[in-house]
């Protein structure tokens, strides 16, 4: 006969709800995210966990105590070593293709030690609460390897962060190394507290890893810092070109001054045609862009201050720096049309956008992509034109020669 059901046990089954109901929702926000993808696997792991740790609780027998302990420290283990992976997934673009490379490896020596984790647990025993996994019956091997399994994910995330040196990104993996580690600080808080108390306390599992599940979405929601892969679009459904081909050259920013923004986008599906991974940050609504140039797969970045995903706030420049930043990292032949300078330089002070603006330049000639960059010449200071004019290539015009040079430019210094 099953045993009656105590308040933690009921804590345990509905902590494991609301951390399938946290997934979902990240998930919603951006589906075609793959680490949003990842943080919703982590998710319905702890969930199917926290539903072992329930049934155990409330186990009839021993036998079948020992067997869903087995279960529930197989589950455990998955969702450390998930973690890891997640963490791997927002390395630079060259170590993230090495380890991936060798993701059947990776994930084979996973299961093998979730198995012998689950393996060596041998006993449980019945406290105040259910049915628990004794220590000395194998969760200490658990412990060791989940433990392990979280250092190495705190450690890239932190050699991330050093690669990086970005503020946000910085915020963003703390929170997530917390989430990682929050576990352990709540069973070692237990620990200390048992020492003096001498009473039985719950386990970890579901208060802590709620927090771990909530922090990791909270992380991904707030700086949005790693939603947007590199897609290669299908060439037969690309729009047939309708202008003589621009070449372009790796590592260049290329400069239209003209009040649309249709030549750039021209020379922007020439590069597609090209093979080249692109990215879209438009004022235009996504759906409309997608329709009128026929881009599939090609991730675009709405400017706008309505919350939802593949979004920006205009005013968070650091946020559309560092989007672009991981692009560039990401993708092995990257083309950047930043459309929508004017709705920035309205939100933001014109000397920062042009800082970011320059500071993307020159990530692009490091990483040897293309930034393509429209801009209405009448909606600018002379001598802000003028900056961007001598830094990039103003397509349609001959080398070196700016086509509003004539114009007289005001030699008050502006900050770049």
């Amino acid at each position: 006969m099953w045993l009656s059901l105590s308040p933690y046990s009921l804590l345990s089954l509905l902590v494991g709800v609301m951390a399938q109901i946290i997934g979902l929702y990240v998930l919603r926000r951006s589906p075609d995210s793959r680490t949003i993808r990842m943080i919703f696997v982590i998710a319905l792991i702890f969930t199917i966990g926290a539903l072992l740790d329930f049934l155990m609780l409330i186990a009839p027998s021993e036998t079948v105590a020992l067997g869903l302990a087995r279960a529930l420290v197989f589950s455990l283990v998955l969702v450390f070593a998930t973690y890891m992976y997640l963490a791997i997934m927002m390395l630079p673009r060259r170590y993230q293709e090495a380890l991936e490379a060798r993701k059947v490896l990776i994930w084979g020596f996973i299961i093998a030690s979730a198995l012998f984790c689950a393996w060596n647990v041998q006993t449980v025993h019945r406290d105040g609460f259910g049915w628990a996994i004794s220590f000395e019956g194998g969760l200490g091997v658990t412990i060791v390897y989940a433990l392990a399994y979280t250092l190495i994910a705190v450690f890239l995330l932190i050699y991330t962060c050093y690669r990086s040196k970005e503020p946000d990104l910085w915020r963003q993996n703390l929170l997530l190394s917390l989430a990682m580690i929050m576990p352990f600080l709540y069973g070692l808080v237990l620990g200390i507290i048992d020492l003096y108390v001498h009473n039985d306390f719950p386990r970890v599992l579901s208060p802590a890893f709620l927090v771990s599940i909530a922090l990791t979405g909270y992380a991904v929601l707030r700086y949005r810092l790693f939603m947007v892969a590199p897609q290669r679009e299908d060439h037969s459904q690309l729009r047939a070109p309708t202008a003589p081909r621009t070449q372009l050259r790796p590592g260049q920013g290329y400069l239209f001054e003209a009040k649309r923004s249709d030549k750039a986008y021209e020379v922007f599906l020439d590069a597609l045609r090209e093979g080249r991974e692109g990215l879209v940050i438009s004022r235009e609504h996504p759906d409309i862009v997608r329709q009128k140039y026929s881009l599939a797969k090609t991730p675009i970045v709405w400017l706008t201050s309505h919350p939802g995903s593949e979004r920006v706030d205009p005013t968070n420049l650091s946020i559309l720096q560092h989007t672009v930043n991981e692009f560039l990292k990401r993708s092995k032949e990257a083309v950047i049309l930043l459309d929508g300078v004017e709705y920035l330089i309205l939100n933001n002070r014109m000397e920062k956008v042009l800082q970011v603006v320059l500071t993307l330049k020159d990530e692009v000639a490091i990483n040897e992509g293309i930034l393509l960059l429209p801009v209405d010449p009448e909606t600018f200071e002379t001598r802000a034109l003028a900056l961007l004019e001598r830094d990039f290539e103003i397509v349609g015009c001959p080398a070196g020669e700016a086509p509003f040079a004539h114009k007289t430019v005001s030699t008050a210094p502006i900050k770049a």
